[in-house]
């Protein structure tokens, strides 16, 4: 249906003398085109944008006598809108009350007598709020994305925009429209990244690459990064999950990395600096987390990197899995056996590694490899833990907390006995 225009009213600098606002000519964000003088901000985007199709105004009661109860702003913006009442913020219920309202507007939802259906964008513009106004209608905004994302609907486009009169050429009287909007984007993709680092969910970077990917038609080769990207940052993240440890190690780890490295991902990284951060904290873990062996002293040490992430992450079920094949694999490069386990080898069959957990069930007591049985008492120690996570608690069930705390000593001890059966 074309774009829904939302912004905020203000009274205006000039406290009685109409049109209030000083009359100027607004520039478009990227500085091609310029609207006729006008004393409203919301006039030059409807000149400038040709898709809004509704509008939303907001504003006191103050500003309903000023603007809306005369006819100024009727008069002015050529076009009928919807004007609601905001409160004028002196108590905490009143702040709320204005988060609330604009959020409603900020949705996509189609507006009951103003619109049959629902808007392909959203206009947010803050150029005439008053004081903490676009303050609260920016949270507002950020709360409306992340629960309609949450609810897994695609996310409506939205700009962000500000005429920035402060910025006013005098000589020509023309005022420059900001574009905010990436503001907002970098903070969706901080927070995307959050999810990724702290807990292994990569669904939110993946919507965000594929959506800005959408964006971005007119540059193919950013296009097909951010596609990359989003697909890889999946693929790693579900191999995490569902402890792939193999292919994490021989290819999402570095398929990633490399998807990192793109030059199309880079260009469109420019735009947003703060990335830089997470970005450079997933490289410096998918580093660690790459060997050409499994089975092997380099695979091993991988493989604590991997099981730490998987902890940290609170990726538990995995942590334990991998903990489990570890021990194996420990217990083969201490019998310089490595080979008959390795997952890239055919004849790296279930029945060979079984042998090897057998080995390590009689090797409780076997006084003749002092490091094949330090692997099998941990092994025996920790098969209560594994058992009561991967049965889900039916075996001598510990609490939540206690079976926490269990798993990560665990974690800290096989990185300790990889280290001493490997030095």
């Amino acid at each position: 249906m074309g774009s829904r225009l939302v912004s905020i009213l203000g009274l205006g600098p000039q406290s009685s003398t109409e049109p209030h606002y000083t009359p100027t000519c607004y520039a478009s964000p990227s500085g091609d085109r310029q609207s006729e003088a006008t004393p409203l901000v919301q006039r030059a985007l409807l000149d400038l944008d040709p898709t809004i199709t509704s509008i939303v105004l907001f504003g006191t009661s103050a500003v309903r006598a000023r603007w809306i109860e005369n006819g100024l702003a009727r008069r002015l913006l050529g076009r009928e809108f919807q004007f609601a009442d905001l409160p004028d913020g002196a108590t905490t219920e009143d702040r709320w009350e204005i988060f609330h309202r604009v959020a409603r507007a900020l949705r996509a939802d189609p507006i009951e007598g103003l619109e049959d259906q629902e808007p392909d964008q959203i206009v947010f513009d803050i150029t005439h709020g008053f004081r903490l106004q676009p303050m609260l209608g920016l949270a507002a905004l950020a709360f409306v994305r992340s629960d309609e994302s949450r609810d897994g609907d695609p996310v409506t486009p939205v700009r962000i925009t500000y005429g920035a009169f402060e910025a006013r050429n005098s000589a020509t009287n023309t005022t420059p429209i900001w574009d905010l909007t990436e503001i907002l984007i970098a903070h969706e993709w901080n927070s995307a990244f959050d999810a990724f680092l702290k807990y292994g969910r990569a669904d939110e970077v993946h919507r965000l690459a594929m959506d800005t990917a959408r964006q971005h038609r007119h540059d193919p080769a950013s296009q097909k990064a951010l596609e990359t990207f989003a697909k890889r940052a999946r693929r790693f993240a579900d191999d995490l999950a569902l402890a792939r440890i193999s292919a994490v190690f021989k290819d999402s780890a570095d398929a990633l990395r490399e998807a990192i490295r793109d030059a199309g991902l880079a260009r469109w990284m420019t735009r947003l600096p703060v990335l830089e951060s997470p970005i450079t904290t997933l490289e410096q873990r998918l580093r660690r987390l790459r060997s050409a062996d499994v089975v092997s002293r380099d695979g091993l040490r991988a493989q604590v990197a991997l099981i730490r992430t998987q902890f940290e992450t609170h990726q538990f079920a995995s942590t334990a899995v991998s903990i489990r094949e570890g021990l194996v694999d420990l217990a083969a490069v201490v019998l310089g056996r490595a080979a008959e386990v390795e997952p890239s080898q055919r004849f790296a069959t279930f029945e060979r590694r079984k042998g090897f957990e057998d080995r390590l069930d009689q090797a409780g007591d076997d006084r003749r490899n002092p490091k094949l049985e330090l692997i099998a008492r941990f092994r025996n120690q920790f098969r209560r833990v594994r058992n009561d996570i991967l049965h889900g608690g039916r075996d001598r069930p510990s609490a939540a907390p206690n079976l926490r705390e269990e798993l990560r000593r665990a974690v800290d001890q096989f990185e300790t006995l990889v280290k001493d059966l490997l030095s």
